[in-house]
């Protein structure tokens, strides 16, 4: 079985929205999980996309509904099937950590070009 969430707001980016997911997923013992930041008509969108057995999913469902991070500020979560490709939870896994690995990089070189630039 497959879903795909739509978490929309004005504050589910830069929350650790992704990573809380992805625990969800792993905890559950979900082999295909994909979760991506966007902005729709201004508003920060997490889409998630899960396939597990319908015990594993119906869970998903019901912690997306439920549960969020912290600072999360989430107006609408909407539920829905889907069909169409995920990735593997370990890919896409690996996928997030070069992302937020390539992020503190990018920030630690904006830190060191403002030390050189006051000095």
């Amino acid at each position: 079985m497959k879903l795909k969430a739509r978490i929309n707001g004005e504050k589910v980016h830069d929350v650790g929205y992704r990573v809380f997911l992805l625990d969800l997923a792993l905890e559950l013992g979900i082999e295909r999980f994909a979760a991506y930041n966007r902005i729709d008509g201004g508003l920060e969108v997490v889409s998630v996309m899960a396939e597990g057995d319908d015990d594993q999913i119906a869970a998903l469902r019901e912690l997306v509904a439920s549960k969020r991070p912290k600072d999360a500020r989430v107006s609408d979560v909407a539920i829905e099937d889907y069909d169409g490709r995920i990735v593997s939870t370990t890919d896409y896994s690996q996928s997030l950590m070069i992302q937020i690995i390539s992020d503190g990089l990018l920030a630690l070189q904006r830190i060191e070009r403002g030390k050189a630039i006051m000095i």
